[in-house]
């Protein structure tokens, strides 16, 4: 039951272009740095409240190579995409990896974070106590 429901909540979601399906699953960690450095503009926009026509004309390259990293495909297939297949695609990638980032690496990092303040604090007063003064 329990193998059932990871593999329903890990599924990748499925975008259809043409005849073919492409899996979108959460980025892997040897894609981070390429996926965050494509990202980074088009989070910052999106922040700002920009809509999508207008994101696509600020930074079309940001928006072709992000979600060629996110669907793992050869950035020169992405760009030989219709508009509507890059859309669906790039909403796929950022629906999957929002998602993923929300549940499960925020709360990894929130709860590394307070373990390691924690062990810091207990540092700090470990070399006052010792500390010449």
């Amino acid at each position: 039951m329990q193998d059932d429901l990871n593999s329903l909540i890990n599924a990748p979601t499925l975008v259809k272009l043409g005849e073919r399906e492409v899996a979108i699953t959460p980025i892997k960690v040897r894609e981070l740095p390429a996926f965050t450095r494509a990202i980074s503009p088009i989070f910052a926009a999106l922040g700002q409240g920009l809509d999508v026509p207008t994101l696509l004309a600020a930074y079309p390259e940001s928006v072709i190579e992000a979600t060629a990293i996110g669907a793992r495909l050869p950035i020169e297939e992405v760009r030989e995409l219709d508009l509507d297949g890059l859309l669906a695609l790039a909403f796929a990638v950022l629906e999957v990896n929002a998602d993923f980032f929300a549940r499960r690496i925020a709360p990894a990092l929130e709860a590394g974070s307070t373990r390691l303040a924690k062990k810091l604090d207990g540092l700090n007063l470990s070399l006052a106590s010792v500390a010449p003064g």
